[in-house]
């Protein structure tokens, strides 16, 4: 299930109550949250000013640093040179999202946003993740 329904299963406890859990696209996790869908998200969510506009955030429960990550062997690096032309997929609507079209996109790096994490990896559609 992973560390977010652990650390969201250990919250509940301590707060003596029953959660239940709803699964989303990423980019869908604020709009959820603004129109009472849900009432929290756990998730490895980068503050930015603006979300911080759209919502409210907790203290930071951990650092999420970002990777990347190709298959065993490969030569991948993490450098422009490294990445042109290469497929790269992130998940949709994260910072990493942001990053990967500002800075790598405009020099050649094929930049491909996934709604759903670990998409894009079983078959030839991204070389990196």
């Amino acid at each position: 299930m992973g560390f977010d329904i652990d650390l969201a299963n250990e919250i509940c406890k301590r707060i003596h109550t029953q959660c239940t859990y709803v699964e989303s696209d990423f980019d869908a996790l604020i709009p959820s949250l603004k129109a009472k869908k849900i009432d929290a998200i756990i998730s490895s969510l980068s503050i930015t000013a603006k979300r911080q506009e759209e919502i409210a955030f907790s203290e930071k429960l951990y650092a999420a640093n970002a990777r990347l990550v190709a298959p065993k062997g490969s030569k991948i690096e993490p450098t422009i040179e490294s990445l042109k032309g290469k497929n790269i997929g992130l998940l949709q609507g994260t910072t990493q999202e942001t990053y990967a079209n500002q800075n790598w996109r405009p020099k050649g790096v094929n930049v491909t946003p996934y709604a759903k994490p670990g998409s894009g990896l079983s078959g030839s559609e991204c070389r990196s993740y």
